[in-house]
């Protein structure tokens, strides 16, 4: 089993009214279910980027990876995002390929 932890700061120079500093912690963890496939969760919060809102916008994500190749996984997942005024469900897949130069 894999765990992560990851924290940053983004700092954006917009002509919109978003805030300018979002902030951004999670921490992940990822399980090998079989020789190529990887269930995976990733959890965490953020700065809502309206400048109007205190409140952080937290999700969760949770999905499996599917290597049939060492050089390609395919993925699908699914995030939850809520803060008290947003509620988000969102189906993700995505594609991999590694190569090397």
């Amino acid at each position: 089993m894999g765990i992560s932890l990851a924290s940053g700061l983004s700092a954006f120079q917009q002509h919109r009214n978003d805030r300018v500093n979002i902030w951004h912690a999670s921490a992940a963890a990822e399980r090998k279910l079989t020789d190529d496939l990887k269930i995976v969760i990733d959890t965490g919060v953020y700065t809502n980027a309206d400048p109007e809102s205190n409140k952080e916008l937290v999700f969760l994500v949770t999905g499996l990876i599917y290597s049939p190749r060492l050089n390609i996984d395919l993925d699908l997942g699914y995030k939850i995002e809520r803060s008290d005024s947003l509620r988000a469900n969102v189906l993700l897949s995505g594609i991999a390929l590694r190569w090397k130069t």
